[in-house]
């Protein structure tokens, strides 16, 4: 039921190590990276208080261990250049994570400094930022916030977003259509009943109208009479200020040298992160967790763009 298979995952990294090792850079440097992958979706699970643990035959990544100890063996005994200083060069000041343009995640929170807008999710729910679509997911089911073409009818909005919904296969039209505004904001609400294929869920809509010619909507899906879970983040969603969209500073990367004195403990605390400060660290820099900075060497750190 998958678009790539685990073959077209081993493939990627059998070629990269391939153009490693032709272009003359340690080719062993491929396991370090999906190392340091592997080691980023363990933080972030863990941050967001969810499972990182996906089985095997349910993604199309295979497991990060199991690609490590490949990669290790494709690369064998062969040795080549990495070039670390000039690569902490290049990526000096380089953004770090969500791009307010985009919009960015702070915890539970979500705020568009474009879109004037905010939100949060309920407490075990984490959310992924695209470029088109905020996901929010847990246990409970799953939602998304994004916009489409609006007309200035807000029921027409809500009930083209339900047919988008079911797709061509499906007719799927909310059994009831709701008006209420949210936070002064004018908005619609939806839902109706659908078959998954395993069991009944409820999809519920949710839109808010912005503009004469712009709204936003939240689609969420959950097991049926679970609905009521995603009412907190439905009745969150309010208009930001001026003043508030310009206190979102965005984080790039900072390379310092660590001096004598410095621990990982001293260097973790300029991270420009409220929680998990050392972890991030280590993870950032490749620290296994009794490992100490050493004096002279380079690391890289998070901090708000000036």
């Amino acid at each position: 039921t998958l678009k790539y298979s685990h073959s077209h995952e081993t493939e990627a990294d059998r070629l990269g190590i391939q153009y490693l090792r032709g272009a003359g850079y340690d080719p062993k440097a491929m396991a370090t990276v999906l190392q340091s992958l592997a080691a980023e979706n363990a933080l972030s699970a863990q941050i967001q208080g969810r499972d990182a643990s996906v089985p095997e035959w349910a993604s199309s990544h295979p497991e990060p261990a199991s690609r490590v100890r490949g990669a290790l063996q494709l690369a064998g005994n062969a040795t080549g250049v990495t070039n670390r200083d000039t690569f902490l060069t290049r990526i000096d000041g380089l953004l770090y994570g969500d791009d307010p343009r985009q919009g960015v995640i702070e915890g539970n929170t979500f705020i568009h400094p474009d879109m004037r807008l905010t939100f949060s999710v309920p407490n075990g729910y984490y959310m992924v930022n695209g470029t088109s679509a905020v996901s929010i997911n847990g246990q409970g089911g799953q939602a998304q916030l994004t916009t489409a073409a609006y007309n200035g009818n807000l029921e027409t909005y809500v009930r083209q977003v339900f047919q988008a919904i079911g797709g061509q296969q499906t007719q799927l039209a909310p059994q009831a259509v709701q008006r209420t505004t949210i936070n002064g904001i004018p908005a619609m609400i939806g839902q109706a009943r659908g078959n998954s294929g395993q069991g009944q869920v409820e999809v519920r809509v949710v839109a808010y109208e912005f503009a004469r010619n712009q709204a936003y909507h939240f689609a969420a899906i959950t097991p049926a009479g679970g609905a009521a879970v995603f009412n907190p983040m439905f009745n969150s969603l309010r208009r930001i200020t001026a003043a508030e969209a310009g206190q979102v500073i965005p984080r790039r990367i900072d390379v310092v040298t660590a001096a004598r004195g410095d621990t990982v403990q001293s260097l973790a605390r300029r991270m420009a992160y409220t929680t998990a400060q050392e972890a991030r660290f280590r993870v950032l820099n490749g620290l296994a967790a009794n490992a100490q900075v050493v004096s002279g060497e380079k690391y890289k750190i998070v901090v708000r763009a000036s």
